[in-house]
């Protein structure tokens, strides 16, 4: 996927900080603060991460800097993968693939078209721990997302936590963690149409 949305994983030194890390998702016997898990119940380890957030203080330098805006539902996933970082020692990290039915665009990709949207993280090969970044959400099948994103490729996209915005009841809502930004008070209680509408105007 290249670069996810100008963000920038701080990936752990080595192997055994990439051990550690994991297994702090998992908890142990000695642990005092509850282990967060997904809606599987798998146990979540998160992964630091330095974002670029001067670019979600404003739609507008958010929307030039990106590729694409559009909005859609989630109605599955494809083939995932996983990326070796570090020095090819560490564990490789995952990344999924959601597929995404557009419903409203600026332009591209185009209303009707199903396109595939990356997103870091996800299950380990082992199949024991979610991983995810910190600060983000993890994208859901049967949600609707507004995208402010960037092409990685022909029908593929990817979107920053701050830049994937979802739809609850009809309206925008701001990603969690997310709501103070400037990106986020813009859109947040306009419906997709009225989103894409404005950020078309950008």
């Amino acid at each position: 996927m290249g670069t996810i949305f100008r963000l920038k994983p701080l990936w752990p030194a080595g192997a055994a900080a990439l051990a550690v890390l994991l297994l702090a998702g998992c908890g142990s016997s000695s642990d005092t603060a509850p282990v967060e898990r997904d809606a599987d119940g798998l146990p979540v380890a998160r992964i630091s991460a330095r974002y670029a957030t001067a670019l979600a203080n404003d739609l507008d330098t958010l929307v030039a800097s990106m590729d694409v805006a559009f909005a859609g539902e989630v109605i599955g996933t494809g083939k995932g993968r996983n990326v070796q970082i570090g020095r090819g020692r560490e564990q490789p990290l995952p990344i999924s693939v959601f597929l995404v039915r557009v419903e409203v665009s600026t332009g591209e990709p185009a209303i009707g078209s199903v396109v595939k949207v990356e997103q870091f993280g996800g299950v380990t090969s082992g199949g024991e721990v979610r991983v995810l970044l910190v600060g983000d959400t993890a994208m859901s099948v049967g949600a609707s997302y507004v995208f402010i994103a960037r092409q990685d490729g022909p029908d593929t996209y990817s979107a920053s936590a701050f830049a994937r915005f979802p739809i609850e009841d009809g309206r925008v809502t701001a990603p969690a963690g997310w709501e103070t930004t400037g990106a986020s008070r813009a859109l947040a209680g306009r419906t997709p149409a009225e989103a894409i509408e404005r950020l078309a105007a950008e």
